[in-house]
């Protein structure tokens, strides 16, 4: 009789479907962090004389009501005479940290132009920030309280309004 010859059998080297899930994983957190990378704008420290309500990964920088950043580190100053915010403001946002650019923490008031800053009641703190125009700078000493209105922006809505 004539044998012919065994057949040969190879398994064909298939990926295990166990390792999908860790590799979307991997490629998601990859991802993450470079969007993270992407849009960190600069490093800034802001000196108060008191940091009411400030928590580091909690309290943001907002400007016309858009998130500019956000506190990293809340430390004592030497001497116990206040309080430093370390904030990383967003890459869009770095041109906030210029020299004459204010910052002050959003408290509830109470006053005769009426009343603002109810929703830190229910949010927390927030800072704010008006924009200077000096050169770029990293060190800043926030204000005490809210800085009074721009008279220009004032006069520009006091003109909308027909007042």
């Amino acid at each position: 009789m004539n044998s012919s010859p065994a057949p040969k059998v190879s398994r064909a080297h298939a990926f295990p479907l166990i390792w999908v899930v860790p590799l979307i994983a991997v490629a998601v957190g990859g991802w993450m962090t470079f969007r993270e990378l992407y849009d960190r704008g600069p490093e800034i420290t802001i000196d108060f004389a008191d940091g009411a309500g400030a928590e580091a990964n909690k309290t943001v920088l907002e400007y016309k009501g858009v998130s500019a950043g956000k506190v990293v580190a809340v430390a004592f100053k030497p001497g116990l005479d206040g309080v430093s915010l370390r904030l990383r403001l967003k890459k869009g946002a770095a041109e906030l940290a210029r020299g004459g650019t204010q910052f002050w923490i959003v408290h509830p008031e109470i006053g005769l132009s009426g009343v603002k800053g109810l929703d830190t009641l229910v949010t927390g703190v927030r800072l704010n920030v008006m924009p200077g125009k000096g050169a770029p700078t990293k060190w800043f000493r926030g204000l005490d309280k809210t800085p009074p209105p721009d008279r220009k922006s004032t006069r520009l809505n006091s003109s909308h309004l027909g007042i």
